[in-house]
């Protein structure tokens, strides 16, 4: 046989054991900043829900100066609403002593908007609970629960149940992502719910696989300000925080994730264009219209106080 056929034959048989490019190719993500979007406030939480009338809403949930504020948008970058404080959300915890931070929305399947809420207890008390409120057809507002909290956090841990996300499962359950401070390995846990998030169970510690904390700076190992989110084609993303710095991953089960290479947004992307100092990007969170249009929200500025930025996110795989 000559020399020339034996090579393509070896190679044939090596590529066959051995592809010359991986078979599954890891995903490219992109971001562009939407021109002249800037919101004052920070820890912002977006949704995509129907209003009323059955068209699509997208519902930002944000603090400013003058405290909580829900604003809405049609269209997920021009939004009405800004700066009006949700007092009606603030008077719902006032007889408990408590204001509603890391405020987040999801629709029910009877299409009720089903607010969860830290409620943030005055200096001195360390437990961070998580509370449901249910929202009427007439727009009133009430505590699940009778008022109790809904989740308190892992068995046996410390009761801060932080900066929490809440996706739809594969199987249909919810799934909270949360941030337990207080504890040993301040990282994400997971929890369960099979009727939408009225109750709650641990699930998993560490989803992201963070290591035991290392000499030096913890901020740089440790992945918080968790955002996993579905996609409308059913699969996950997820953005995380580490020195203010964010990364991205992918799921198809909205559990193990894995990272997108070379999937980091820096403050560099908007540090020129803002009068303000800003050290960092923190709390991302996401949502996608009905067309597939993906957008990606984060406070730009330093300690998770500054300026709501928005990106719109190309994805693919």
């Amino acid at each position: 046989m000559k020399r020339w056929l034996r090579w393509i034959l070896l190679m044939c048989v090596l590529g066959a054991a051995y592809p010359l490019f991986a078979q599954d190719s890891p995903p490219t993500i992109q971001f562009e900043r939407v021109p002249d979007f800037l919101i004052d406030g920070g820890v912002p939480n977006a949704a995509l829900v129907t209003d009323d009338s059955g068209a699509p809403q997208v519902v930002l949930l944000y603090l400013s100066q003058q405290g909580l504020v829900q604003a809405t948008s049609s269209d997920g970058v021009t939004f009405s609403g800004l700066n009006e404080p949700f007092k009606a959300m603030q008077d719902v915890f006032r007889d408990k002593g408590l204001f509603p931070v890391d405020v987040l929305v999801r629709q029910t399947a009877s299409g009720a908007w089903r607010y969860f809420v830290k409620g943030l207890p005055p200096p001195g008390t360390p437990a961070r609970h998580l509370y449901g409120v249910e929202r009427g057809a007439d727009g009133s507002l009430t505590l699940l629960n009778g008022g109790e909290p809904i989740y308190t956090g892992k068995p046996g841990g410390a009761e801060r149940v932080e900066v929490p996300e809440i996706i739809l499962t594969p199987d249909d359950t919810w799934r909270m992502f949360y941030v337990a401070l207080g504890e040993s390995l301040e990282i994400t846990h997971s929890a369960i719910s099979s009727d939408e998030g009225r109750t709650w169970t641990f699930e998993q510690d560490n989803v992201f696989g963070d290591p035991e904390p290392k000499p030096g700076p913890r901020a740089e190992q440790i992945n918080v300000d968790p955002a996993p989110f579905r996609l409308n084609d059913g699969s996950y993303v997820a953005a995380t925080m580490r020195a203010g710095r964010l990364f991205f991953w992918t799921s198809a089960d909205g559990l193990a994730f894995t990272p997108i290479p070379d999937g980091v947004l820096t403050a560099e992307a908007v540090r020129s264009s803002l009068n303000q100092p800003v050290t960092g990007l923190f709390d991302p969170t996401w949502v996608q219209l009905p067309d597939g249009t993906l957008y990606l929200y984060t406070t730009a500025g330093a300690e998770a106080r500054g300026s709501i930025v928005a990106f719109r996110v190309m994805l693919q795989s």
